[in-house]
């Protein structure tokens, strides 16, 4: 089963991130639509293709206790890039309590996460990226981590959405206030684009 851990905003922060797609999607046309619950944006700590025999609330218990010994209450925003080949991400401070977390979720999920199968090299990701994936099927693990909420994929021609569209709708975004506050811990799984189709386990902070 493809799934994931994540952590999950406010359902008020949730609400800001919505529309911040679908300010974005008057210019591109990105998949899938974000909402609540379904396609529920999030910051995933780790994906991949878990075995049947995972317990996620026993994971999740423990990263609670992690999260409790070295607490962060909310992450700023950095900025929104175009991460190849079409994705859309708002990118996250890389601060050391979320990598710490991100580490101990990744040690965990280790003895249940297997190799996807062999293909070609893609080209997008970077060698350490590209490593990462073969050997667990996720790019973004160790220092290849890369904290952020996925605004989506670009399903259209990207030509409309210049840099300027971009750190206009970014400026905008955190000029009302809008961070992300940790409210909840949850297993989900995965569908289309990696998104957020169903909780399996879900513990608040």
């Amino acid at each position: 089963m493809m799934a994931g851990l994540a952590l999950v905003p406010t359902v008020d922060e949730v609400r800001s991130l919505v529309r911040l797609q679908s300010v974005l999607s008057q210019h591109v046309r990105l998949a899938p639509v974000l909402g609540h619950p379904a396609n529920m944006p999030h910051l995933t700590l780790v994906q991949g293709e878990f075995g049947d025999r995972v317990n996620f609330e026993l994971i999740l218990h423990t990263l609670r206790e992690h999260h409790s010994a070295e607490r962060f209450d909310r992450l700023k925003y950095d900025s929104i890039v175009i991460k190849e080949p079409s994705w859309l991400f708002l990118l996250t401070s890389r601060i050391a309590g979320l990598r710490g977390l991100h580490d101990r979720a990744f040690e965990l999920s280790k003895p249940h996460l297997k190799p996807p199968p062999l293909q070609e090299r893609k080209p997008d990701y970077s060698e350490p990226e590209w490593a990462r994936y073969v050997e667990w099927g996720y790019r973004y693990i160790g220092d290849s981590f890369l904290p952020h909420v996925t605004l989506g994929k670009m399903t259209s021609p990207r030509e409309p959405l210049t840099g300027p569209i971009l750190g206009n709708a970014f400026a905008d975004f955190v000029a009302r206030g809008n961070t992300f506050t940790p409210a909840a811990i949850t297993a989900y799984r995965a569908g289309e684009f990696g998104s957020y189709a169903e909780t399996l386990a879900w513990l608040a902070l």
